[in-house]
C-alpha cells in the first residue's frame, strides 16, 4: 500500500466517534462520488451496515478530494446527494439500474467548498436517520454545465461485487426520477467494484475498530501484526488475503486477550492484504481496519541453484518476477533490464537473434536513457555455504556499435563490493554471434550472497547487452577454453582457435563439428593434443554446421563450449541459373534475410534493411526488398553466389524491379570481394518505376565473380522490390560487325557440323561453353568451313568468329 494511504488510514484511526468512516483506497481512476472531468454525472454506492457499523442520524458526510493543489471544482457544483435504506447488496452489470428515486430522501441541496486536496465537508439540509441493519445507498447528482480538470477526482477504495453505478457525459443531465438506461456516443453508464471513500457524520459506531495495525518481522512464511484499541476490548479477528480483494465478507481468525499475533502460514514473494476488527460480543463487530498490505519475502536459495530464465514474465516495464528484482522497475521510458522471449530484441543492430537456451533471456532496453545510465538486476539471495569453490557462471551477448559495459557486484551480507566482473564494449560482431560464457569466482564469499547485474548504457540506443542461463555453482576443475574464433570459412573447411583458460597450459581439447541445432554433443569428439586451434576440411558445401569445443584435463573435461555457428561457403555457381525467392521465408526488418549461396551487405550499423518480401511481387508469392533508411550514402547491397566466369563478356541478367515510387534508383554491378563494398564496379543505373518491369544488363568482361543489386540512395526511405533474377548467356548476342546477308550459320540448332560463309577471309573460330571454357580453336583462313560439334555436351555455346582482326560474336545451340 502507498504510504499516503498509510497516513490516511492512521488520521481515520484518531477521527472522533462521532464519525463513522467506511474506505481508506487510493484509487483515483472511478467516476464517484461524482465525475468532474464531464459536463453531468449521476452516481449511487452502496454501503453495508456491517462496514457503517452504527444507527442513528447522519448529519453530512465528507469525501477525500485528491484533486490539483488549488482546484476549486468550480464547474462541478450544484449537487443534490439523496440517501435511502436498501436490501440490495450490488448492482447488476448488464443493463445498469440505479435505485429508484422514490426510495431516497433528498438530504442536500447545494455547492461544495473545495481547496485542492483533503476532506471535503457537507452538512445536510436534512438529516437522514439510518436504522442501522439496512445497507445505505448514497445518490449523488452533479448538475453544472461545463467540466473540471481530468485529474480532479477522489479516493475510491476497492469492494469484491459492482457497488457503484454511474452515469456521466457531456450534453445530457440526467433526471434522477427517471435514469438513463442507455449510453451514447458522448455519454456512459456503468458500474464498478468500488466505493467512494466516506465519512458519516453524526454516527456513532456501536463497536469501535482499532485505531491502527502495523507489519512486522516479515518472512517467506510469516508476519507479525499488532494494532491499538481505545475500546478496551480485548477479543479481535484478523484476515490476511491476496492483495485487492477489499475488505473481508467472512469471519477472520479469532485473538482473544491480545492485540498482536504471528501468522506463519504464508507463501514466499507474495502480495497480501491484512485487515483487523473488534468482537463486541452483543454490539457485534467492529468495521474492519485496513487493508494493510506487505509482501512475503523469496526464500534464500542454496547452492548450486541455477536459472534459465523460462519461467519468467516476459516484460517491457521491468517488473521482473521469480525473487528477481530491477532498478529502475515498472516504467517504459528509461535504461532498463527487461524479459524477452523468442527472438532478437526490438532494436536493429542491437542485442541477441535469441536466447542462449530456451526462449527467454534478460536484456537491457537501451531505446531509452542517456550515456552513463544505469539499469540493475538483482539474483535472489543465494545460500553458499555448502559449496567448496563457489562461482557464478552465466552466459553475455553484447552486440552493438554504441554498447556501455556489464558489472557484476556482489553483496556478502554487509556491504556491495562493486566491479567484481567488468565486461565493456562491444564483444560480439552480429545478433547471430555465439554468446559467451563467464565464469566468476566466489570464493571469497561466504553464506548469504546477492548478485547485482548493472548495465551501463553506451552513447546510443545500440547497447542492448543480454544475459542468461546464470548458475550459483562449484567452479569446474577443468575450465572451459574462451575467445573461440572461427576463420577461413571455405566450401569444405573451417578453422578455429581459442585461448586456454588455466593458466599452466592446459592445451589439450576435444571439439566436435556437427549439423546445426544437434545440441549439446553426446559422444567424445576429436582429440587435440597440445594445440589451441584447428583447421577441418572434410565438411560439405552450402551446409550450415555448428562448432562444440571443450577441455581436457587429464582425468575431466570442461563443459561444451557452443554453439559456434557457420555455413560452409557455396560450389561456384554456373551460368545459367535463376532466382525468383518463391522457396525461402519471409524476411523482417530484424531479421535480414537472403536465399541460400546469396549475402546481405549492408553498412555496419545503417539503418536500412535487405530481406526476403511478399509486397506485390511480380511472380508470387516472394520477391527482395531493399530500403535506405534515413541514409544517403551508405552501402545496401543483394549479393550473388560467386559465379564462374560471370564477366567473361559472354553474359547478361534480366530482372524485374520496381521502386515504391516513381525515380527510385537501383546500381547493378559486380564485386571482386563479397564483403567489401570498395571492390564494387558499376555496370548499369535503373531509374525504376512503381510498376513491376524487366530490365536485361549486359555484364562485360573483367574479373569479378559477384552480380550486385545495390540501392542507388536516390533519396531517404526509398524501397526497392526486385524479382525473377536470370542470369544466362546474352541472348542479345547478334552478327555485329558482319554483313549478315552474305554471312551464315547453319543449322542452328546444330547436332553435328555447324556451317559457316562469309563474303572475305575467316581467320579463326572459337567456340566456348557457358564456363568460358574454349572448347574448340580452329585455324581457317578461307571464306567457308565446318566446325565438328558431335562430341560437344548438348546446350549453349557461343562461337567467336575473327574477321580482319575483328572478334565477332554468335549464339548456338547443341543438340
Amino acid at each position: 500500500m502507498k504510504k499516503k494511504l498509510s497516513v490516511l488510514v492512521f488520521l481515520l484511526g484518531l477521527l472522533s466517534y462521532a464519525q463513522a468512516p467506511v474506505g481508506n483506497g487510493d484509487n483515483q481512476l472511478q467516476h464517484g462520488p461524482l465525475e468532474p472531468f464531464y459536463d453531468y454525472s449521476y452516481t449511487q454506492s452502496i454501503y453495508y451496515a456491517s462496514e457503517i457499523n452504527a444507527a442513528g442520524t447522519i448529519t453530512g458526510l465528507q469525501w477525500y478530494f485528491s484533486g490539483n493543489s488549488g482546484s476549486t471544482l468550480l464547474n462541478s457544483q450544484t449537487l443534490t446527494i439523496y440517501l435511502g435504506h436498501t436490501t440490495q447488496t450490488s448492482f447488476q452489470t448488464a443493463l445498469p439500474t440505479f435505485e429508484p428515486l422514490s426510495g431516497l430522501t433528498s438530504v442536500y441541496s447545494g455547492n461544495i467548498s473545495v481547496n485542492g486536496p483533503g476532506w471535503v465537508s457537507i452538512v445536510f439540509d436534512t438529516p437522514f436517520v439510518y436504522n442501522g441493519l439496512d445497507n445505505l445507498v448514497i445518490a449523488v447528482d452533479e448538475n453544472t454545465v461545463n467540466h473540471d480538470s481530468g485529474s480532479d477526482d477522489f479516493y475510491n477504495s476497492p469492494v469484491a461485487t459492482p457497488r457503484t453505478v454511474y452515469f456521466y457525459g457531456n450534453g445530457l443531465d440526467p433526471d434522477p426520477a427517471n435514469p438513463p438506461t442507455s449510453a451514447s456516443s458522448t455519454t456512459y453508464l456503468g458500474t464498478s467494484s468500488f466505493i467512494p471513500n466516506v465519512i458519516l457524520d453524526g454516527l456513532s459506531p456501536l463497536c469501535t475498530k482499532p485505531e491502527s495495525l502495523s507489519v512486522s518481522n516479515i518472512t517467506p512464511n510469516g508476519v507479525d501484526l499488532s494494532w491499538t484499541t481505545s475500546s478496551g476490548s480485548q477479543n479481535f479477528e484478523y484476515a490476511i488475503q491476496p492483495i485487492g480483494l477489499g475488505a473481508p465478507t467472512g469471519s477472520g481468525i479469532v485473538v482473544t486477550g491480545n492485540t498482536s499475533v504471528s501468522n506463519s502460514t504464508l507463501l514466499p514473494n507474495t502480495e497480501y492484504d491484512v485487515f483487523v476488527r473488534t468482537n463486541c460480543g452483543t454490539n457485534g463487530y467492529s468495521a474492519w481496519y485496513g487493508p494493510v498490505s506487505f509482501v512475503t519475502i523469496c526464500e534464500t536459495n542454496m547452492a548450486p541453484w541455477t536459472y534459465d530464465v523460462e519461467t519468467a514474465a516476459i516484460t517491457t516495464n521491468s517488473t521482473i518476477e521469480d525473487c528477481w528484482s530491477s532498478t529502475p522497475s515498472g516504467i517504459t521510458y528509461s535504461y532498463r533490464w527487461n524479459v524477452h522471449g523468442v527472438g532478437p530484441t526490438t532494436s536493429s543492430n542491437t542485442g541477441p537473434y535469441g536466447a542462449y537456451s530456451g526462449d527467454n533471456y534478460f536484456y537491457t532496453e537501451a531505446s531509452n536513457g542517456s550515456l552513463g545510465a544505469v539499469a540493475e538486476l538483482y539474483t535472489p539471495l543465494i545460500d553458499l555455504s555448502t559449496m567448496v569453490a563457489p562461482s557464478l557462471q552465466f552466459y553475455y551477448h553484447m552486440y552493438g556499435g554504441n554498447m556501455g559495459s556489464l558489472h557484476v557486484d556482489v553483496y556478502d551480507g554487509t556491504a556491495w563490493v562493486n566491479d567484481v566482473e567488468v565486461i565493456t564494449g562491444q564483444q560480439h560482431s552480429t545478433k547471430n554471434s555465439p554468446w559467451n560464457l563467464k565464469l566468476v569466482s566466489l570464493a571469497s564469499y561466504t553464506g548469504v550472497v546477492q548478485v547485482r547485474f548493472r548495465g551501463i548504457r553506451g552513447s546510443g540506443s545500440t547497447s542492448d547487452m543480454a544475459i542468461d542461463s546464470i548458475g550459483f555453482v562449484e567452479m569446474p576443475s577443468c575450465l572451459p577454453p574462451t575467445n573461440i574464433v572461427l576463420s577461413n570459412i571455405t566450401t569444405n573447411g573451417v578453422s578455429a582457435s581459442w585461448d586456454d583458460m588455466t593458466s599452466m597450459g592446459q592445451y589439450d581439447f576435444e571439439y566436435v563439428i556437427q549439423p546445426q541445432n544437434s545440441g549439446l554433443p553426446t559422444t567424445p569428439g576429436i582429440f587435440l593434443d597440445s594445440q589451441t586451434s584447428l583447421l577441418e576440411d572434410t565438411l560439405n558445401s552450402s551446409t550450415a554446421y555448428e562448432l562444440y569445443l571443450r577441455a581436457y584435463c587429464d582425468t575431466s573435461y570442461s563443459v561444451w563450449v557452443g554453439p559456434y555457428v557457420f555455413n560452409t561457403l557455396c560450389d561456384y555457381f554456373t551460368v545459367p541459373y535463376t532466382e525468383n525467392f518463391d522457396a525461402y521465408t519471409q524476411g523482417t526488418f530484424l531479421n535480414n534475410n537472403v536465399p541460400d549461396c546469396w549475402t546481405y551487405l549492408e553498412t555496419v550499423n545503417g539503418p536500412g534493411y535487405g530481406y526476403i518480401a511478399s509486397t506485390t511481387p511480380n511472380s508470387s508469392p516472394r520477391n527482395y526488398y531493399l530500403i535506405n533508411g534515413s541514409d544517403l550514402n551508405g552501402n545496401y547491397m543483394l549479393v550473388s553466389p560467386e559465379t564462374t566466369n560471370l564477366t567473361n563478356g559472354l553474359n547478361s541478367v534480366k530482372f524485374f524491379a520496381r521502386g515504391e515510387d516513381n525515380g527510385y534508383v537501383l546500381d547493378v554491378g559486380t564485386l571482386s570481394d563479397p564483403t567489401n563494398f570498395n571492390s564494387f564496379t558499376l555496370i548499369s543505373s535503373i531509374t525504376l518505376t512503381a510498376t513491376n518491369a524487366e530490365y536485361t544488363v549486359n555484364i562485360p568482361s573483367g574479373i569479378d565473380e559477384f552480380l550486385v543489386f545495390k540501392h542507388g540512395l536516390s533519396g531517404a526511405y526509398n524501397g526497392i522490390y526486385i524479382d525473377d533474377i536470370t542470369v544466362e548467356v546474352n541472348s542479345n548476342l547478334d552478327t555485329k560487325g558482319f554483313n549478315t546477308v552474305d554471312f551464315l550459320y547453319y543449322p542452328n540448332p546444330v547436332k553435328d557440323i555447324l556451317n559457316l560463309v562469309y563474303n572475305a577471309e575467316i581467320s579463326t573460330v572459337k567456340v566456348v561453353n557457358v564456363l568460358g571454357q574454349v572448347v574448340i580453336n580452329q585455324i581457317v583462313n578461307t571464306s567457308s568451313t565446318q566446325i565438328d560439334m558431335a562430341k560437344l555436351n548438348s546446350g549453349t555455346y557461343v562461337v567467336i568468329v575473327t574477321i580482319e582482326g575483328v572478334d565477332n560474336m554468335v549464339k548456338i545451340v547443341k543438340q
